[in-house]
């Protein structure tokens, strides 16, 4: 019998979600890991419902940032009090990780457009129900 309850849904993941932090990190990594496996274990999804999202491009990532701010960015040259504030150590592994989480919205919202004819992003406002 098939478990699997939700044959259309994507969900967005990539091994770059998964980025290295010391224990105790105000903001725990092992989540983006166990989420996936949870859903896998219970049925909820098969590999056919992930989809490993885009890297996000310079000139995507500078739609919604500034561009002097993205070039710092990429070239692992901001300052401490910018890289205290982001709360991670700079690396390129981080940057990257960034640029995938920022890819799966071109991505989703294209798989979605393919598959649905729209999307929803479900981080913004939540639907009003009647």
């Amino acid at each position: 019998m098939n478990k699997i309850r939700f044959k259309v849904l994507k969900i967005a993941f990539h091994p770059e979600f998964i980025h290295p932090v010391k224990e105790g990190h105000r903001f725990p990594m092992l989540k983006y890991e166990l989420i996936p496996l949870q859903l896998r274990h219970e049925g909820l999804a098969n590999e056919a419902n992930f989809f490993r999202p885009e890297l996000a491009s310079f000139e995507t990532c500078c739609l919604v940032h500034d561009p002097a701010y993205v070039t710092k960015l990429f070239d692992l040259t901001l300052d401490a009090k910018m890289v205290r504030r982001i709360g991670f150590p700079l690396s390129k592994s981080l940057v990257d990780r960034e640029r995938y989480i920022f890819g799966w919205n071109d991505s989703g919202c294209s798989l979605c457009l393919k598959i649905w004819g729209s999307f929803y992003d479900c981080r913004w406002d939540p639907p009003r129900w009647p």
